[in-house]
């Protein structure tokens, strides 16, 4: 059965349900000119943020508010401490808005869940590492997104790989040239970093400017 409560903030103007419908109220109001009329309530439509999120348009002295419909459900049903802020949507469907799909919860853990989901159902790139999927190849330790090692790691084996891999001059220049100057790109061919590559060029005497090599 469906259940109106008060919007908050709103309480004499709107109500909002426990299945996510948003109605305004019979009042009187007073427009720019001053003038006193009254206005009948119904029921708002609701409108899709392109994140997928429903919302209303709220409306007071002549001004309109954007409201996400979630979050006022939230507010009106589900009591939360101040440091959960975040309303998560169980089902992970942005459209449904029953207040048994809703729940507050805290920035990182309304993360973790989206991360678990879409890893679960999509190709999902866990960039900030929530899953801990991302870790040094050397000691195990968590890493960023997309890194190979961490930086203690990485230094040791730019420095023990810079000692040990001797490049010819004509090494250098076919992978500069062929990377059309991306240093980084180039580096990784050897296993090196691009510092690493430039101190050879330097040692040839070669360009370690990568617009020199575009050209």
């Amino acid at each position: 059965m469906e259940e109106w409560r008060p919007v908050k903030g709103w309480e004499s103007s709107y109500e909002v349900s426990n299945m996510g419908n948003v109605r305004s109220l019979d009042r009187v109001v007073i427009d720019k000119n001053g003038v006193r009329r009254s206005v009948y309530g119904r029921m708002l439509t609701k409108s899709k943020h392109t994140n997928g999120y429903y919302f209303v348009n709220l409306c007071r002295e002549n001004s309109t508010l954007m409201r996400d419909v979630h979050r006022l459900v939230a507010e009106a049903f589900l009591q939360h401490d101040d440091y959960k802020n975040v309303v998560h949507h169980k089902d992970h469907n942005r459209t449904n808005n029953c207040v048994e799909n809703l729940q507050w919860v805290t920035n990182y853990e309304n993360m973790v869940e989206s991360a678990i989901y879409h890893s679960s159902t999509h190709d999902y790139k866990d960039s900030h590492n929530l899953l801990g999927t991302h870790k040094c190849l050397d000691c195990g330790k968590l890493v960023r997104y997309k890194s190979v090692r961490c930086k203690p790691c990485a230094a040791k084996y730019i420095q023990r790989n810079y000692k040990s891999h001797k490049l010819t001059s004509d090494e250098v220049k076919d992978a500069l040239i062929t990377n059309r100057g991306n240093f980084t790109q180039a580096a990784k061919a050897f296993g090196m970093s691009d510092n690493a590559l430039r101190k050879w060029c330097k040692k040839y005497g070669l360009p370690t400017r990568s617009k020199d090599w575009r050209h």
